[in-house]
């Protein structure tokens, strides 16, 4: 006999394991067939999709979320310490947006949403907001909205080389290099962890803002 408890459990706890389940199935028979090259598609395609069931699930769920301290950032790209990079190439044209299959080279720089501090290591990067959040944007603080876009730069072309690599929310503080390293949207992994100069930028996922970009030295 079932107790009272299980005939009163929500229907809601069925859907959402269902849904789960069949999401595995789907990740594991697409990681079957697709190599290292489509990883990264496929995780943005999951994330997509799982962040517009989360706006359907939860249509009010906007945001405001605390800025992570800090002194105001400078809208030049600037190094961990804050400072600007010893010759860094001013934002803009000098930042070629070649990889991720996203176009952010019109992104106006956004004095309101500042960030620093970026740190690069074989696995990941980390980083702060200086000022504001994304929340300026209408992005609740967990999430995962706008771009995440690196660059690195390429001393024979004496220009930054980069894009879109990820999607990021203000509460994520740290990315891995998966999609990346499995050349996803054309991504050049060889040469990104080649070079000895990293840099990062938030942009809208509509191209038209961006946070100042910041490098690792």
């Amino acid at each position: 006999m079932n107790t009272a408890a299980e005939e009163h459990r929500p229907p809601a706890v069925f859907a959402w394991l269902a849904a789960a389940l069949v999401v595995a199935a789907f990740v594991a028979a697409a990681l079957c067939t697709a190599g290292c090259e489509h990883y990264g598609e496929l995780v943005d395609d999951i994330r997509d999709a799982f962040h517009e069931g989360d706006k359907q699930q939860n249509p009010t769920n906007s945001a405001t979320s605390a800025t992570s301290g800090g002194s105001s950032a400078s809208g030049t790209a600037s190094g961990s310490n804050g400072g600007s990079a010893a010759g860094a190439p001013s934002p803009g044209g000098a930042y070629d947006w070649c990889y991720g299959g996203f176009k952010g080279g019109a992104a106006v720089e956004d004095p309101a949403v500042q960030i620093a501090d970026l740190r690069i290591s074989a696995s990941g990067m980390t980083y702060r907001f200086s000022k504001g959040d994304l929340s300026a944007w209408g992005i609740a603080r967990t999430d995962a909205d706008a771009i995440a876009a690196a660059f690195f730069w390429d001393d024979a072309a004496k220009k930054w080389r980069g894009g879109k690599f990820d999607w990021i929310s203000t509460s994520r503080l740290s990315r891995d290099w998966e999609n990346i390293r499995c050349g996803y949207g054309g991504w050049d992994a060889a040469a990104f962890f080649a070079a000895e100069r990293h840099a990062f930028c938030i942009v809208s996922k509509d191209g038209r803002r961006r946070t100042n970009f910041i490098t690792d030295n």
